[in-house]
C-alpha cells in the first residue's frame, strides 16, 4: 500500500483536479437526522455577533452544462412570489431562534439572484432588513448575476440598496465556449452588461471565467483574460473546469476536447504570472484582487457562523452544518424547492438534514480553514502530524503557510485533512437520478 505521501506525490505530478473545496465537511456528507434539530438548539452553543447571511435564489433563465448547483429553470411558470414568502418566514424564524444576533456578511447566490425583476428585488431587500437587521451596505453585500438578467433597473436597486459588490458570471469571452456550455443567449449581452456594471460603479466588481472548456485553447483562454482585464472588474474569480456526475457535460458523447490537467496548470501559473505583472493580488487558489485592500471584518470562518437562508443554502454552527437535501436532477430540484415552501408556511423549521460535527471534525474543520486563510501557527493536532509532515515535505507548507505550489494544489492540499467518515460519506454519496 502507497504511503499518504507517496500517493500525495503521484496527484501532484499527475495535476490533479479532485473537486472544488469549499468548506469542511462536503455537502455530500450530509444525511437526514434522526432525531430532527430545532433551531435553537442548532445555534445554541454559537457566538452570533458576527455572523455570515447567504440567501439562495435557486432560479435561472437555463443551466449551464458545467453546473451541478441546485439551481432551477422555471420555464413558464412563476415561483418567485411564492418563494419569496417563504423566505421572510424563513428569516422571520432565524430571527426567533438567534435571539441576540448580528450580521457580518451577506452573500445573495444561486442560481441566478438577478432572475429576480426590479420589484422582486425590492421585497428581499425589504425583508433582509426588517426580520434581521441587514444591511448590505455595511456587510460587504454581494450579489452574483449573469450577463442576460442585467439592466439598469435592476442595478439601480442593487445600488439603492446598498450593494457592495457584483459578480459576473461570464465564464468566457469566446462565443464557441459558450455555445459548448449551453449559455445560448446573445454574446453581446456580456459586452453590454460589462458596460453597465462599469457605469453603475459598484465599489466592488467580479467577473468569473473557467479555464478548460471544451475546445478551449491556450490562445482563447488568454483570449477571455485580457478581455477582463480591459473591465473595471476589482476582482477575478478562475474556475478550472470539473466535468462532474449528472451535469449536462457530463452526458455528452460529442464532446469537444477539454485541456488535459497539465495543460490547464501550465496555463494556471502564466495566468498567476501575469496578473501580478498587473497589479492583481492572490488571495486563492481562484481569487485575485486589485486596487485597496479588501475591508476587513469582525467575521472569521474558522470561529463564526453561517445563516444559510432558503432550498438548497447551507448553515454552519460549532456542532451542526445543515441543509435542505442536494439535488442535481430537475424534477427532483423542484420537489426540494416545493417542501421547503410548504414547510415554510406551515411553520415547520425543523432541521432535518445535516452532519453533526464532534471534536475531531471541528478540529480538522478549524486547521482547513485558517492554514487557507492566512497560516497556522498554533501546535499541530496529534492527528493531523502525518498530514502537515507529507505537505512539508513536498513543498507545499512552509512554516504553517501554503506555499505558493501549496496555493496552486490548494484541493489536494485540504482533501488530506478530511477524516476517513467523511470519506465514507462523500464515497457513499447516492446521486440522484
Amino acid at each position: 500500500m502507497q504511503s499518504l505521501r507517496e500517493t500525495f506525490r503521484r496527484h501532484l505530478d499527475e495535476c490533479a483536479y479532485p473537486g472544488y473545496v469549499y468548506g469542511y465537511p462536503h455537502k455530500k456528507t450530509y444525511r437526514p437526522l434522526n432525531p430532527a434539530w430545532s433551531r435553537a438548539d442548532a445555534w445554541a452553543d454559537d457566538d452570533s455577533r458576527h455572523l455570515y447571511a447567504y440567501v439562495h435564489l435557486p432560479f435561472c433563465n437555463q443551466r449551464c452544462s458545467f453546473c451541478n448547483l441546485f439551481t432551477y429553470v422555471p420555464g413558464r411558470e412563476d415561483p418567485v412570489s411564492r418563494y419569496l414568502d417563504a423566505l421572510a418566514r424563513d428569516m422571520d424564524a432565524m430571527a426567533r431562534s438567534l435571539r441576540v444576533f448580528s450580521f457580518a456578511r451577506l452573500y445573495l447566490g444561486g442560481g441566478t439572484p438577478t432572475y429576480l425583476d426590479a420589484t422582486q428585488l425590492r421585497r428581499l431587500f425589504h425583508n433582509l432588513r426588517e426580520c434581521l437587521g441587514i444591511d448590505p451596505a455595511c456587510t460587504q453585500g454581494c450579489i452574483e448575476t449573469s450577463p442576460e438578467t442585467i439592466d439598469p433597473e435592476r442595478l439601480a436597486v442593487l445600488k439603492d440598496a446598498g450593494i457592495q459588490r457584483v459578480s459576473l458570471g461570464v465564464q468566457s469571452f469566446v462565443p464557441e465556449e459558450l455555445r459548448q456550455i449551453n449559455r445560448r443567449f446573445e454574446f453581446a449581452a456580456h459586452e453590454r452588461a460589462v458596460r453597465q456594471i462599469d457605469d453603475a460603479g459598484f465599489p466592488e466588481f467580479n467577473i468569473d471565467l473557467i479555464y478548460g472548456l471544451p475546445g478551449q485553447t491556450r490562445e482563447t483562454w488568454f483570449r477571455s483574460l485580457d478581455a477582463a482585464l480591459a473591465t473595471s472588474a476589482t476582482s477575478l474569480f478562475l474556475y478550472p473546469l470539473y466535468i462532474r456526475p449528472l451535469t449536462g457535460l457530463d452526458r455528452r458523447a460529442d464532446l469537444p476536447p477539454t485541456p488535459s490537467p497539465v495543460e490547464m496548470h501550465e496555463w494556471y501559473d502564466e495566468t498567476v504570472e501575469r496578473l501580478a505583472s498587473v497589479g492583481f493580488r492572490q488571495s486563492s487558489l481562484r481569487h485575485f484582487h486589485r486596487g485597496p485592500e479588501p475591508i476587513e471584518d469582525e467575521y472569521r470562518c474558522q470561529h463564526d457562523g453561517m445563516v444559510g437562508l432558503g432550498a438548497g443554502a447551507r448553515s454552519y454552527t460549532r456542532r451542526l452544518h445543515y441543509s435542505t437535501p442536494w439535488r442535481m436532477t430537475t424534477r427532483n430540484i423542484r420537489g426540494v424547492i416545493d417542501d421547503y415552501c410548504t414547510a415554510m408556511e406551515s411553520g415547520d423549521f425543523a432541521i432535518r438534514h445535516g452532519f453533526v460535527l464532534d471534536d475531531d471534525e471541528r478540529t480538522r474543520r478549524r486547521v482547513i480553514q485558517t492554514l487557507f486563510a492566512g497560516g497556522w501557527t498554533e501546535p499541530v493536532p496529534a492527528p493531523l502530524a502525518e498530514v502537515f509532515a507529507t505537505l512539508e515535505g513536498e513543498g507545499c507548507v512552509e512554516q504553517g503557510k501554503l506555499t505558493r505550489l501549496g496555493v496552486r494544489h490548494s484541493d489536494l492540499v485540504a482533501g488530506l485533512f478530511f477524516s476517513p467518515a467523511v470519506r465514507e460519506r462523500m464515497e457513499g454519496y447516492e446521486y440522484d437520478a
